[in-house]
């Protein structure tokens, strides 16, 4: 056949002409197969699937979501946890938690229990309804009993008998010890813890002597010995032994309130006391500051180390010392050591 008659084309081209729309067929054929099979009718069509699966959790979600009604957790069984949903090893573990004595305060009290579902949580959260229990327990006290008593000598004993509670009572009895006295029968509202009730139904019998402020005795602290100090209001024995101490150590008293500098005694201790305290008596036994030794000035509560140490020194370098002019230009001495020191020091040689 003359190929190059009828088409114009030598065999060779003409092969490679039919070669070229073979392969165009057999393209258009792929495609057309692959947009038919495989949209048409995939090999794995999974919607009915997943159409249905999505219709069971919408069920089953809305069954889990009417399952819950308003619960207090601390009041329902496990097999109440049970019904709401909740595993049985998680509800036997509440019920145990709570026969020990435990107690939900809020919602969220249920994640403390180990190995708590949070996911169930989380849907139960919104139906947990703890009750407060009402703190109506008031502290119990006892009726009063009162009868007629002195305020400034009633004994311990005889107030709880009232039905005062035992703080109360000592309190009260404290307030005596250290010196504390009542003018009258409204002053018992210098003691804190009577409230309202105590007083209003203890002031009726409340009952003073006249004559009791009259009869208060006065003491002077540079005479008295601790016998006699014991019978001031506010004095004991230790106070009477630290003021009779301190007396020996000064050389006497010269004012009432150089009982301040006494351990234990502050401004209202000694408010306390003032009133039955005197000094008529004014004998000074005095240092002897050109002759006394170290030890004997050192114990002078007046007197530093320093001082002291001062004061010897000049004996030993210059002599004896002349007047307080002479004193106060001592290393370690101020104008005001000198002015207190002035009653109790003596510049007499032996």
């Amino acid at each position: 056949m003359n190929f190059r008659y009828y088409f114009g084309f030598t065999r060779g081209q003409y092969k490679g002409l039919v070669l070229l729309l073979t392969i165009n067929l057999c393209v258009i054929i792929y495609y057309f197969a692959d947009d038919y099979l495989y949209k048409t009718k995939p090999a794995h069509d999974f919607s009915e699937l997943i159409v249905y699966l999505d219709s069971v959790e919408s069920s089953q979600s809305i069954v889990l979501v009417d399952s819950f009604y308003d619960f207090d957790p601390n009041a329902i069984t496990a097999d109440e946890f049970r019904e709401l949903g909740l595993d049985k090893n998680l509800a036997d573990r509440i019920i145990k938690y709570k026969v020990k004595g435990g107690q939900f305060h809020q919602s969220t009290d249920l994640l403390k229990i180990y190995g708590m579902d949070s996911s169930w949580y989380m849907r139960a959260e919104p139906f947990v309804k703890i009750e407060k229990e009402e703190k109506t327990k008031l502290k119990k006290r006892d009726l009063l009993r009162p009868f007629l008593f002195n305020p400034n000598t009633v004994s311990l004993s005889e107030l709880l008998a009232m039905g005062l509670n035992e703080k109360t009572a000592q309190s009260w009895i404290k307030y005596l010890s250290s010196g504390g006295r009542f003018k009258n029968c409204e002053e018992l509202e210098k003691l804190y813890l009577l409230n309202n009730y105590d007083l209003s139904v203890l002031q009726p019998f409340c009952k003073m002597e006249v004559s009791e402020h009259e009869s208060i005795q006065i003491v002077d602290i540079n005479s008295s010995d601790s016998i006699e100090l014991l019978k001031v209001r506010g004095i004991g024995p230790a106070f009477a032994h630290r003021i009779i101490e301190y007396r020996n150590l000064l050389g006497g008293y010269i004012l009432l309130n150089q009982l301040n500098e006494i351990y234990g005694i502050d401004s209202l201790k000694y408010y306390q006391l003032e009133a039955q305290l005197s000094i008529s008596d004014y004998s000074i036994k005095r240092l002897k500051i050109n002759s006394d030794e170290f030890k004997v000035l050192l114990k002078h509560p007046y007197l530093t180390y320093d001082q002291v140490k001062s004061i010897v020194n000049y004996r030993n370098q210059l002599g004896q010392l002349n007047d307080f002019s002479e004193l106060k230009h001592l290393e370690g001495f101020e104008v005001e050591d000198t002015i207190r020191l002035k009653p109790y020091i003596s510049f007499e040689i032996k």
